[in-house]
């Protein structure tokens, strides 16, 4: 697998992981 594949998998993960969080506080805070 290239390596720049990964950063992209990587990255892509990091922002879904981001957005569930801050849907997490969104809904904690209502």
């Amino acid at each position: 697998m290239p390596l720049s594949n990964i950063v992209r998998v990587s990255r892509h993960i990091h922002m879904l992981l981001n957005q569930g969080v801050t849907t997490t506080k969104l809904l904690a805070s209502d």
